[in-house]
């Protein structure tokens, strides 16, 4: 099980005055809708909206919001609070909110963040075809805590899935059965950091990251502009390299997108993380 960084939360977010009174509310009234008639700012917000920010603020003061004791609205607000926590984690005041096809724009990623009590995710077409990142959260159904996270990059994405797919169908990910999602779970904080490592190779600020000084190494998986997936995964003892998602970003963002992915069935079984 993975916790939820109310840390790296804190010390990346403020609290407004906002946050302070929905909280005061909260700690006495539980309900998302009682929540929302007592402050009136919400009542301006279109409901999803004002769930989310709930959740955030629950959060913000170092909390678990109570997703199962919301009745009819449990899932929505399950989305909601993982929208929310997906924000706070990536600096919410930067985040572009709310778009068809994706959910959060951060510096010009498009994530599409699903959260779930169940065992699987589904994405609409327009989800799979725009988003670059999916995001997945994982709480448990009855305790409303933190389970765990996984961020699974689309173009691998699209590889593992595009195979054996009728186009304009739903895809779902099947986070337990399909052994593959396995490797692509992550803690927040580390989301977190692949974002911001993701912005440095952008903004040609990547230099110093142990990737790029080391790329003689992680270039021989290289071949006809190609990578494997399964060659992530290759940990590199002799300079400390061992997570999958910096060896993913050197790849795509070095080569600025040219790098080709190849999947083959069931490749992945055997890789360890």
């Amino acid at each position: 099980m993975v916790r939820v960084p109310f840390r790296w939360i804190s010390l990346n977010n403020e609290i407004s005055v906002e946050d302070k009174n929905i909280f005061t509310v909260f700690e006495k009234e539980k309900s998302y809708h009682s929540i929302i008639e007592q402050i009136p700012s919400l009542q301006q917000e279109r409901q999803p909206i004002a769930f989310k920010k709930i959740s955030k603020a629950i959060y913000l003061h170092g909390a678990n919001p109570p997703i199962s004791k919301q009745g009819h609205d449990t899932k929505q607000v399950l989305g909601a609070t993982g929208e929310a926590l997906t924000e706070l984690i990536l600096n919410h005041d930067k985040v572009k909110v709310n778009n068809p096809g994706y959910d959060l724009s951060v510096s010009g990623s498009l994530l599409e963040v699903k959260s779930t009590v169940e065992d699987s995710v589904s994405m609409s077409d327009i989800q799979f075809q725009t988003a670059n990142y999916l995001i997945i959260h994982i709480y448990h159904k009855y305790k409303d805590t933190y389970q765990n996270c996984y961020l699974i990059p689309m173009k691998i994405l699209r590889e593992i899935k595009g195979q054996n797919r009728k186009s304009g169908r739903r895809v779902t990910v099947n986070i337990y059965k399909e052994k593959w999602v396995e490797l692509f779970k992550l803690t927040p904080i580390r989301v977190a950091q692949y974002f911001k490592v993701r912005n440095l190779y952008i903004n040609e600020q990547a230099s110093s990251i142990v990737q790029v000084r080391s790329r003689g190494e992680l270039d021989k998986k290289i071949q006809n502009s190609s990578v494997h997936v399964k060659d992530i995964f290759e940990m590199y003892s002799k300079f400390n390299s061992w997570r999958w998602e910096m060896h993913f970003a050197y790849y795509e963002y070095f080569y600025k997108g040219t790098i080709t992915w190849l999947y083959t069935y069931r490749s992945l079984d055997d890789v360890n993380n």
